[in-house]
């Protein structure tokens, strides 16, 4: 908990090395997303959101295998409901058991229009399965 006045500093970071340097550099907190990693292999920032991959698999296997190792900070995953195939509770318990601190909806479905989001929601893909994965985590 930061001391009243003081704001706490997170670092989006793709790589080990970017946590390392953010814990070096003061930050407080590390969120370990797929929009950081996808743009240092050189995609375009908005695939990060396209719902055409396992997001949530692709940010658990570098940030489990090159973030955590890295830094002493909290580290927070950036996970979402796409293409899951654990439960939000089987998920839930894979984040913990890795030693993360937390999860963050990241790539999130609130990134798009009413109507997309209704349709998302409609495949099961919407922001009501991403409130439901972040209650289980």
């Amino acid at each position: 908990m930061p001391k009243r006045g003081r704001s706490l500093v997170g670092a989006a970071v793709g790589s080990g090395i970017v946590a390392r340097a953010a814990e070096q550099g003061g930050a407080d907190f590390i969120l370990a997303i797929n929009a950081v990693r996808l743009r240092s292999m050189g995609a375009a920032s908005i695939a990060c959101m396209l719902p055409m991959h396992d997001a949530a698999q692709l940010t658990l296997e570098f940030a489990n295998s090159e973030i955590l190792p890295m830094t002493r900070l909290p580290v927070y995953v950036g996970v979402n409901p796409w293409n899951m195939t654990k439960t939000p509770a089987e998920l839930a318990e894979t984040i913990l058991e890795a030693g993360f601190e937390g999860a963050v909806n990241f790539p999130t479905a609130m990134h798009y229009s009413r109507g997309y989001r209704r349709v998302l929601d409609q495949a099961g893909l919407g922001p009501r399965a991403e409130i439901s994965l972040l209650r289980a985590v």
